[in-house]
C-alpha cells in the first residue's frame, strides 16, 4: 500500500502509516472474517497499488499508539496474545488485547465514536469477541464473558447533559456472555466465511459476489411521500415505490421523492473500491440500485 502526504504533514506521521499486509499467506484474522469475501480478496490482491493518505489514517494511528501504551503499563499481564486454529485450508488468527485468565474474560479496547454507542451497533463486536472466544476455547482456555472498552473520541460533556441516549463519561463498556450456543453459532460463521473467502480466491476480480448489504453498511433506496407546501415528509420510511405512489395519490398536492441508498463503506471506508465492480457501478455517480447491476 502506498501512503500518500497530500497536506504535507511530517514525515513521522508518514513513517507511523507504513503498513504491510493484515494477513500473512494463508491465515485470516478475526477482525478479517467480518469483512465481506470481496474486499478481502481485492485488498490482498491488489495491496501494491492501494492508496491512503496520512490525513485518512489518523485513527489508525491513534488506536495502535493506544493499545501499545496499555500494553507497556501492564508488562505482567496476558496482554496482545494470539491464538490460531486450523479451519478447512486456512489459519485463523485472533489477537486479544487483555485476558483475565482467572475469570475467563477476554477485554478489548476500542477508540471509537460515540454513536455506536448512542445506536447500540455491536454485532460486529460480538462476532469479533466470540471468534476470539472460539480460538482460545480450541487452544484449551476458559472463557466466559467478552467485554469491550470504548473510549470515545469525540465525547461532549455538553450533549451528554441534554440528550438522555448519550454515553455519560467518555469511557464505557459493553459485554457479551460466552455460551455454548454462540460458539456453535460463531463456528459455522468461521467456516461460512473461509469458504467464501477460499472461493472468491479462485475466481476473477469481476466475478466475484459483491459484499452484503450488513458488510458494505447499506442503508437502501426510501421512497418519501411528500405534500406540496410542506417541508417535511408525510412519510419517510417506505421502502417500496410503488406503496408509497399509492399513498401519495390520497393525498391532495401528494408526491414521491426518491431518496437514492448508500452503502456508506464502500463510498468512504473501504481501500480497494477502485477495483470493485459494484462500486463502479452503484457508488461512484452516487446513490444505489440496490445491487441490481452488480456482478
Amino acid at each position: 500500500m502506498q501512503i500518500t502526504n497530500k497536506m504535507g504533514l511530517p514525515q513521522t506521521l508518514v513513517n507511523a502509516c507504513e503498513t504491510e499486509k493484515h494477513n500473512k499467506p494463508g491465515e485470516i484474522s478475526a477482525t478479517t472474517l467480518l469483512k465481506g469475501a470481496k474486499a478481502v480478496v481485492l485488498t490482498d490482491r491488489h495491496w501494491e497499488d492501494l492508496t491512503a493518505d496520512v490525513t485518512e489514517l489518523a485513527y489508525s494511528i491513534e488506536g495502535t499508539a493506544f493499545h501499545k501504551f496499555l500494553e507497556m503499563k501492564n508488562p505482567d499481564a496476558f496482554t496482545e496474545e494470539r491464538f490460531s486454529v486450523q479451519i478447512q485450508d486456512k489459519v485463523v488468527t485472533g489477537q486479544v488485547d487483555l485476558y483475565d485468565m482467572e475469570n475467563g474474560i477476554i477485554f478489548d479496547y476500542k477508540r471509537t465514536s460515540v454513536w455506536k454507542s448512542v445506536y447500540k451497533n455491536y454485532e460486529d463486536w460480538r462476532k469479533q469477541g466470540l471468534i476470539y472466544a472460539y480460538l482460545m476455547r480450541q487452544n484449551g482456555l476458559t472463557v466466559n464473558k467478552c467485554v469491550f472498552v470504548m473510549l470515545f473520541r469525540d465525547w461532549s460533556k455538553t450533549e451528554s447533559l441534554k440528550n438522555a441516549d448519550y454515553p455519560k463519561a467518555p469511557i464505557q463498556t459493553v459485554e457479551f456472555d460466552v455460551t455454548d450456543e454462540a460458539l456453535e453459532e460463531i463456528e459455522a460463521y468461521i467456516r461460512q466465511k473461509v469458504a467464501e473467502i477460499s472461493k472468491a480466491e479462485t475466481m476473477a476480480d469481476d466475478e466475484i459476489e459483491p459484499c452484503s448489504e450488513e458488510e458494505r453498511w447499506a442503508r437502501p433506496t426510501i421512497y418519501a411521500v411528500m405534500k406540496k407546501g410542506r417541508k417535511t415528509a408525510v412519510n419517510a420510511k417506505l421502502t417500496n415505490k410503488a406503496e408509497a405512489e399509492a399513498m401519495a395519490a390520497t393525498i391532495d398536492g401528494g408526491y414521491v421523492e426518491e431518496r437514492k441508498g448508500v452503502s456508506a463503506k464502500c463510498e468512504g471506508y473501504c481501500s480497494c473500491c477502485d477495483f470493485c465492480k459494484f462500486y463502479k457501478e452503484n457508488c461512484q455517480n452516487g446513490g444505489e440500485d440496490n445491487g441490481e447491476n452488480a456482478a
